[in-house]
């Protein structure tokens, strides 16, 4: 969904005085209806009578063209239908091992060719000023995000020492192919070959439908890859690659999938290189007005939840319907269908705890934290810290990608990493961290089978992930604050560090209580 182009909700006075916790209008529009609080309980293995913490785990958006304005029907997946899913592999004491795969090298005969799959194609304008070059995530910051966001389970790289991945040309492993069709090959080949050092996989080429890129890599073919060099004490491997990658024809590109029953994944960092990110109206390498500067920060989390830019979106695919419709060649005028009153929390605290005169004023919750934390003076823009945005966006993939080697499906009851996503807009959206219901999963897959923290109300170890914490969650999130703290020049890992550290007071309170 394209940035929205709105006066009001681009105003240098909006101060995302009012968060939304609830699903957008156009949810209901669109066909969604958000489980109960007693089903969303119920999906996270609490006891009757227990509730998860509403105040630290909003609703998703349903935008327009978001994934579930699209699919509103999908369907949920509890802790109790997770744990009875016959293709789900079980976390062994032989295999319990998450492997990362550095990009693959490429040799010198695809270089030239192959090495402009990653370079995106940004159009320059006469007398402006040269593109900024952002250094790559290092793949080990990867590692110990991951390591982290998955605490329990050893995380390693892949060795290279082991396993070699090179890409190189597939004629060459082609005994009919002509010399002379080798060379016309290379030069611009409809398929290279991704070398294991046991053998050569083919991996189709074509150029990219959009033009961000020259070219883009068959992500089915690469999955076979990765499923061919699985090692035995691999609990799941993934795969990263710099290149741009599609699915299948009808796709214009794909960032990720995962092969869940198979325990493979491929994430591709291209799309989420700055330089494409700036085209969308994500982030700016260069200075912006302070307008400018609103509408990006509306279009990441946390600030995505903010009320006004919620209502905007959702007004603004109105007006679009609104344009879209004529009789006899005269456009029909109707009044955008805006919510009637202001969205309120139904299920959470009252509506005007979670509201704040200020950014100075914020109220005390997990997701004020964050946008409190978000919206701090900006650091001085460096390519370290383009880099270290880069990465928060590759590390969120990652984790989703992973999650479904555990078997986890899209989320449907909260905003929620797991959450499916249709648009690059839609990724910005997204938060970090895991709902109750999929934290559930994780921490019942890597070895313990009572539930996750404590319940509101029933004190310590309860069962349940509400306002109290278990050990094992207690310690992740402070596992994952550490990290955070290492990368806090970048937007999302100071709102991330902002939502953990709210959620670990918000446990420490209630403990008291």
């Amino acid at each position: 969904m394209p940035p929205i182009a709105s006066s009001k909700l681009h105003s240098s006075t909006c101060a995302h005085a009012i968060l939304t916790f609830s699903p957008s209008v156009h949810a209901s529009k669109a066909g969604y209806t958000r489980p109960t609080p007693n089903q969303r309980a119920t999906a996270a293995g609490l006891k009757k009578g227990q509730l998860v913490s509403e105040s630290a785990f909003p609703a998703p958006l349903v935008l327009p063209n978001d994934d579930l304005a699209y699919d509103p029907k999908w369907p949920a997946q509890s802790l109790r239908s997770w744990i009875r899913e016959k293709d789900r592999n079980e976390v062994t004491p032989q295999r319990r091992t998450i492997y990362i795969a550095s990009p693959p090298e490429i040799t010198p005969e695809v270089r030239n060719h192959v090495a402009t799959f990653s370079a995106p194609l940004r159009p320059q304008h006469a007398g402006s000023e040269p593109r900024t070059v952002v250094p790559n995530p290092g793949v080990q910051d990867l590692v110990d995000y991951l390591a982290a966001f998955f605490h329990g389970l050893p995380v390693k790289r892949l060795s290279s020492a082991t396993m070699s991945l090179r890409f190189t040309t597939w004629d060459d492993h082609d005994q009919r192919s002509s010399p002379r069709r080798q060379k016309k090959a290379s030069t611009k080949p409809s398929h290279i070959a991704l070398a294991t050092g046991t053998e050569a996989i083919r991996i189709r080429a074509r150029p990219c439908p959009d033009g961000a890129f020259p070219h883009q890599l068959n992500l089915n073919d690469l999955l076979d890859v990765v499923i061919s060099i699985l090692p035995e004490d691999a609990y799941a491997l993934l795969l990263l690659v710099e290149q741009d990658i599609y699915e299948d024809e009808r796709d214009d590109f794909c960032c990720g999938r995962a092969y869940g029953g198979s325990r493979c994944a491929v994430v591709s960092m291209a799309r989420y290189n700055p330089t494409v990110a700036e085209g969308q109206g994500i982030i700016s390498l260069d200075d912006r007005s302070q307008q400018q500067q609103q509408q990006q920060d509306h279009a990441c989390w946390p600030a995505s939840h903010c009320e006004e830019y919620v209502n905007a979106c959702c007004n603004a695919e109105s007006i679009e319907e609104e344009e879209e419709m004529a009789i006899d060649g005269a456009k029909l005028r109707q009044p955008p269908k805006t919510a009637s009153k202001p969205l309120q929390i139904v299920d959470g605290p009252s509506s005007s705890s979670f509201r704040s005169h200020s950014s100075l004023q914020l109220s005390h919750t997990p997701l004020h934290g964050a946008l409190k934390a978000y919206m701090n003076p900006p650091r001085p823009r460096t390519p370290e810290s383009y880099t270290s945005l880069w990465l928060s966006h590759v590390a969120r993939t990652a984790s989703h990608e992973l999650g479904h080697c555990f078997g986890i499906d899209h989320c449907v009851y909260y905003a929620c990493v797991m959450q499916g996503t249709a648009s690059m807009a839609e990724d910005g959206r997204q938060p970090p961290y895991l709902c109750p219901v999929d934290l559930a999963k994780i921490r019942r897959a890597i070895g313990g089978k009572e539930s996750v923290g404590g319940a509101s109300g029933h004190g310590k170890g309860a069962g349940g992930a509400s306002l109290h914490l278990g050990d094992w969650e207690r310690d992740r999130y402070e596992a994952l604050l550490r990290f955070c703290e290492r990368k806090d020049e970048v937007g999302l890992w100071r709102a991330f560090g902002g939502w953990l550290r709210g959620r670990l007071q918000e446990a420490v309170d209630n403990d008291k209580k």
